[in-house]
């Protein structure tokens, strides 16, 4: 991950994965890692509107169905701090499914400051 200030730093175009490959400086704090892999079927068909079919089962090769303990690795989910509450809310049924408890914050970045 690059933190890079995007007033400053050009971010050429052309790479599919640049834009997640850069962050802006702000949130360097968080040094964060990101793991980033493209998979699609090798093999496609096209119906009778000329529309791609998938012609194999739609499942990921071995490397990319590694168990993950998102308990350990997550801690909260936080959302922008202009996100309005109902967001919020949204986020959270969403994540209740599948990681019930999971703390949803709204995120304390753009806080006035205490003097």
């Amino acid at each position: 991950m690059q933190y890079v200030d995007y007033s400053k730093t050009y971010i050429p175009e052309g790479n599919v994965f640049f834009p997640y490959v850069h962050k802006r400086s702000s949130f360097a704090h968080e040094n964060e890692y990101r793991l980033l892999t493209l998979w699609t079927p090798d093999v496609l068909e096209t119906d009778e509107r000329g529309n791609g079919v998938r012609t194999e089962p739609d499942v990921p090769p071995l490397f990319l169905r590694e168990a993950v303990d998102l308990d350990r690795l997550v801690e909260a989910v936080y959302v922008s701090p202009e996100a309005p509450g109902w967001v919020a809310r949204v986020v959270g049924e969403v994540t209740g499914k599948y990681m019930p408890g999971l703390a949803i914050r709204h995120s304390d970045l753009a806080a006035d400051p205490v003097y």
